[in-house]
């Protein structure tokens, strides 16, 4: 896969052997290797080699004008999704209520699909029933997961067997992604649809503000660049994993290659026009005119953004008050990160290098 969605691990030494989860080689060997997004693996007269393959080409930047860009964007959009439900009458989409999971239900209801959202929550999360509202609006069902310190607890060894991961930042962004796609799996969907990859190609991140503050539009541009090209080192390597873990196929139409090929045309200040604006202008335009009701985008949010959120805990010096609260219950978020952090000592897992052979 030329963005790293579907990881190959292999062995360097003859007999080489290969796999889509590096745990079904570390019984043969203490050698397990990472196939690089869009290269190539040789195996000749026993010999191993690594090579380029395809790559993702950087076009130039030639979309400026507002309406030439939505335009482009629509289509480049519609014509994604049209390819990922060929043959498709009843999917699973992650639904946050963010603008990213409500344009994509959006898009898979208005094809004629039979539609069902999963949200992993808090407890008692005021939220919930904005989610709710939105998939009554957008014409689909939900089904919520209710986080829990005991359903963590319950569920952390075989997530971290899943992953192949035992960080407590890794971890933590797993937890919610492997409890809906296991509710999905439980419903007998086979196919969930993601919105990863709209942050890195419309500039949704905080700290790309700071980017086009201190050093400029160009600047910008190439540090979503960066954040593509880096998508695989863990993110779409771990969700993969995650999905695959209950047999459920995680589809994400935005890393499809056409659209990211208009996405990154785009002038970047149609995405984030100065350093006080909101992230995903463009994307947000379109959202607006497909999911737009009485002129109002609904746009809730499910929590958890758990991963964050414990991080942040983890990383405190030892004795001090931790100041990050759960939204839903007010507690200190630190349990939590010491639960998982307990869980990923115990558990000998270990991030595989990216392979070097050449």
């Amino acid at each position: 896969m030329i963005f790293g969605k579907k990881p190959v691990y292999f062995t360097p030494t003859w007999p080489v052997r290969f796999a889509s989860e590096a745990k079904a080689l570390v019984a043969h060997t203490s050698s397990v290797l990472r196939l690089p997004p869009g290269h190539l693996l040789v195996i000749q007269e026993n010999e191993v080699q690594v090579r380029p393959g395809v790559t993702l080409e950087r076009p130039p930047i030639n979309l400026r004008e507002e309406s030439e860009a939505l335009e482009a964007y629509a289509d480049a959009f519609d014509q994604a999704i049209a390819k990922r439900t060929i043959g498709q009458r009843r999917v699973a989409v992650l639904l946050s209520g963010g603008v990213d999971s409500t344009l994509l239900a959006k898009a898979l209801v208005d094809r004629g699909l039979e539609v069902t959202g999963y949200c992993v929550r808090q407890p008692e999360a005021s939220d919930v029933q904005l989610v709710k509202r939105l998939a009554r609006t957008l014409g689909l069902s939900v089904r919520v997961t209710e986080l829990t310190p005991e359903l963590v607890a319950a569920e952390l060894p075989e997530i971290i067997r899943a992953i192949e991961m035992n960080g407590p930042v890794q971890v933590g962004a797993a937890i919610p992604m492997y409890l809906a796609t296991k509710a999905a799996a439980r419903d007998g969907h086979r196919v969930l649809y993601s919105g990863q990859a709209a942050d890195e190609l419309f500039a949704g991140y905080d700290w790309y503000r700071e980017v086009l503050q201190r050093e400029g539009p160009l600047a910008l541009h190439a540090r979503l660049w960066e954040d593509i090209d880096a998508l695989y080192v863990d993110t779409l390597e771990r969700e993969d994993r995650t999905s695959m873990a209950h047999s459920v196929e995680l589809r994400a139409p935005f890393l499809d290659r056409d659209l990211l090929r208009v996405a990154m045309r785009m002038d970047p200040r149609l995405k984030l026009p100065d350093a006080r604006a909101e992230g995903k202008w463009i994307h947000r335009r379109l959202a607006a005119s497909v999911v737009c009701r009485n002129g109002l985008l609904l746009e809730p949010r499910c929590e958890p953004r758990m991963g964050p959120l414990w991080a942040t805990c983890w990383r405190r010096s030892p004795g001090e008050t931790c100041a990050v609260r759960c939204p839903a219950s007010g507690k200190c978020c630190a349990t939590m990160a010491a639960t998982i952090a307990t869980a990923s000592i115990r558990t000998a897992v270990r991030p595989l290098p990216v392979c070097s052979i050449r």
